[in-house]
């Protein structure tokens, strides 16, 4: 007889705090949208390539029409090395732009393409990426919502006769323990 009562009040704490937080991620985000640009990685050697995935979410009630959303980038530093997906387009060099007919209320648009660090880039440099999406209807003060983030050209150490030594020196060291735990495994028999 427990049980049911017990899955009964389980089945309704759960729904209950899932409503809960849906409401709670929506409170204060009709008319709004949010961009969010994510890199593969943050790092890669001159002439490899990034992945890039930029996501626009409608956290309103309606329907965003006409939005634009654009992937600004430095052209000494990156290249777009493919045709952008879902019709974009370039609006002029270092500017990847779409227009979007709509967004659907509480749904998500995506777009992912692969992006070159130039060969030329020197190790350490590093540089901002920002994607922005605007509308008539996004719901904030100057109608444009962006997020940036940065990507450089990986350091590696040097390497030379200070790393060759270090190296030999921690197997000559791996070596000796090794050889002090036969030796004292022999003499205990």
């Amino acid at each position: 007889m427990r049980i049911p009562i017990i899955r009964t009040f389980l089945a309704a704490l759960v729904l209950s705090i899932s409503l809960g937080n849906t409401a709670v991620a929506r409170e204060g985000l009709d008319g709004k949208v949010t961009i969010d640009i994510s890199p593969s990685q943050h790092e890669t050697l001159p002439g490899g390539n990034i992945t890039f995935i930029i996501k626009v979410r409608n956290y309103d009630v309606h329907t965003q029409n006409d939005v634009d959303v654009s992937f600004l980038f430095d052209r000494k530093s990156l290249a777009i090395i493919e045709t952008l997906p879902n019709g974009g387009t370039f609006a002029q060099e270092g500017i990847a732009l779409w227009n979007i007919d709509e967004i659907f209320a509480g749904q998500t648009w995506s777009a992912q393409f692969p992006v070159q660090m130039e060969s030329n880039v020197n190790a350490g440099d590093f540089t901002d990426v920002t994607a922005r999406v605007s509308g008539h209807q996004i719901n904030v003060a100057n109608s444009t919502v962006m997020d940036s983030v940065t990507v450089g050209a990986a350091i590696f150490p040097a390497t030379g006769v200070l790393h060759i030594g270090l190296l030999s020196s921690m197997v000559l060291m791996l070596g000796a323990l090794v050889m002090l735990v036969i030796q004292r495994k022999f003499a205990s028999q």
